[in-house]
Formats: structure tokens, sequence, C-alpha cells
């Protein structure tokens, strides 16, 4: 049993008032645990989020900050410090679609894309060793277009496919702390992300092998999975949650 399963549990979930970041935090979400739910821009969604979170019985700290610069990351870890002294689980589920291809598009989404998307990743586990405890948890969300060139999914895919490889790093470099890192790479689920990549607000997802859509909540228990104590040996692993679509493609 892990020293995490003995206390409540204090979790960061990074881009966590929307999409997939909201359904994971609703489903880690109970009595005796802390959420704390960070975003950039919208405080509407983030209050709707924090009532959401707050009613499945958890303690909710809403932190607004750009995790995709040093000093942004640096204000998150300073803000839950304030509310638990140690962090158990970090989940990452940053990102912007920024469609558009790589040989034209401006530069600056470009590199901004990979900064929200990637280099957050680093910004905020650099940010958090010191509070993060043992046996503790940072979960990545990654997505099929980091293996399949999507039209348009450039720049989204560049971002991911860094932080896939930078988690494989931190696994290995964290060992010593026993601060486990895994990726869970969705397949296509409608959220504001998603439509915008596709370029239209009425887009679906495809339908998977079983002939249903996947759905956020799909996404969330898969992380509940990898947080569990069960899967404590599963340590920088990528794994795909998208109803088999991937086989299919292969």
């Amino acid at each position: 049993m892990s020293e995490t399963t003995s206390r409540p549990r204090a979790i960061l979930v990074i881009g966590g008032t929307r999409g997939l970041g909201l359904a994971i935090a609703c489903k880690l979400a109970g009595p005796g645990v802390t959420l704390i739910l960070n975003y950039v821009a919208d405080d509407a969604a983030a209050a709707t989020a924090a009532q959401a979170v707050a009613a499945r019985g958890a303690r909710v700290k809403l932190v607004r900050a750009d995790a995709a610069t040093p000093e942004g990351a640096a204000a998150i870890i300073v803000e839950a410090e304030k509310i638990s002294a140690h962090l158990d689980v970090i989940v990452h589920c940053a990102g912007i679609a920024s469609p558009g291809l790589l040989v034209e598009q401006d530069l600056e989404t470009i590199r901004r894309t990979i900064e929200v998307g990637g280099m957050s990743l680093l910004y905020v586990v650099r940010a958090a060793l010191r509070i993060l405890a043992r046996y503790s948890s940072v979960i990545y969300l990654s997505g099929g277009a980091v293996d399949m060139a999507t039209a348009g999914g450039g720049a989204r895919a560049m971002a991911k496919a860094l932080g896939e490889c930078m988690l494989r790093y931190l696994v290995t470099e964290c060992a010593h702390l026993a601060i486990n890192f895994n990726t869970v790479r969705s397949g296509a689920v409608d959220t504001g992300v998603f439509r915008a990549a596709a370029g239209s607000p009425n887009a679906l997802p495809a339908i998977t092998l079983t002939g249903e859509r996947l759905g956020v909540d799909d996404v969330a228990n898969a992380v509940a999975l990898l947080l569990s104590d069960g899967a404590r040996m599963i340590r920088g692993q990528t794994i795909r949650v998208d109803g088999g679509l991937s086989i299919k493609r292969s």
C-alpha cells in the first residue's frame, strides 16, 4: 500500500475547469480529497467547474495562472502549497487546438501551442518537486495526433509528442523520489478543443470499434485506474484510450 492511501489526497489538475480536465477532476473528487484546478482565462467556466467538483465532496481551490510560462507554473505551485503542504497527483490536461499547416502557420502560434501542450509539463513538474510526495503520480494527457498526421494538426501533435518524450525522461530522473509518470493518449472526444481542431462546432468524434463514441468519462476512468494502487508498477508508459481506433487504422 502506498503512503498516499493512508491520508487525504491533494490533486492538481492543469487545465482542470473544462473538457477532459474537468471530467478527470470530477472522477477523482470525493470526501477527503483536495482538488486544485488551474485555468487561464474563463472565470465563469472555472466557477461552474468548482461547484461540480465540490458537489462530490472534495475541497476545491481555483488557481488562475498560465502554466505555459515558468513564472506562471511557479505561481500555481505557490498557490497549491497554501492549501496543501504536499501534492499526491498532478494531471496535465492543458492544450490548445491551433489548427493550421506548419508551412503556413504563424510561428508564434506554433510556439505558443508547444509551450501550452508540451513545455508546461516540465515547468509545472520542476516547480512542484519540492512538494510532490513520495509515491505521487503525474499523468500527462496526450492524443492520437502524435502518430497520425491529421490535416492541420501539426502544432498540436508536436506539443504532445514533446510532452510524451519528456515524460519518459522524467520518470527515470525522478525514480529516486518515488514519483511516477504515465501518459494517457486519448482518442478524439467531444470537447471544445476537439471542435476547434476540427474547425466546426458540429464536429463529432469517430465511432469506435464497438459502435460507440469515446467519452470524457472513458478517459477519466483510465486516469483513475493509473492512480490506483494496483497500477503502481505501470511506470513511464503510454496508455491508449481510443476504443480500438488506433488498431483499426494501423
